[in-house]
């Protein structure tokens, strides 16, 4: 399977959301200055998310929804799941066998500040431009 950048799935989400809110909007005789000033949004927003300048955020979705009447699932109904599963492609199994070991060995620790080291030591690494790729293994054999 195709890995897609999380980047690239944004952008198609937003394309999608775009093209949904364009036909939804002109169905109900709506110009986007006319959404911006229902939802009482500054000049432009509307266009700026139908151009995908703009992600769509947890009030947008449920103000849109109610002022053109329709469910917040409407603007993402037919998008393709295909790329949705792409990106979340299932690591190799050696990969996961490796995980499960960390997270048996992990448990056993009892002291709950070591723990919380252990933690912030993987964030620290996986935050490096080093590690961060996941294409170098964190510790060598």
């Amino acid at each position: 399977m195709d890995k897609v950048d999380s980047k690239d799935l944004i952008t198609v989400m937003n394309q999608h959301f775009a093209e949904r809110l364009i036909r939804r909007r002109v169905e109900q005789g709506l110009t986007p200055g006319d959404l911006d000033t229902v939802l009482s949004r500054p000049s432009g927003t509307i266009s700026r998310l139908e151009k995908g300048r703009r992600s769509p955020d947890v009030y947008d979705l449920t103000a849109l929804a109610a002022a053109l009447d329709v469910s917040p699932e409407y603007f993402f109904e037919g998008i393709e799941q295909e790329s949705c599963i792409k990106t979340f492609a299932s690591p190799p199994h050696e990969t996961i066998a490796e995980v499960e070991k960390f997270l048996a060995m992990y448990y056993r620790v009892k002291n709950r500040n070591l723990r919380l080291d252990i933690l912030k030591l993987l964030r620290i690494t996986a935050a490096s431009p080093l590690y961060g790729k996941g294409d170098k293994p964190l510790v060598d054999n």
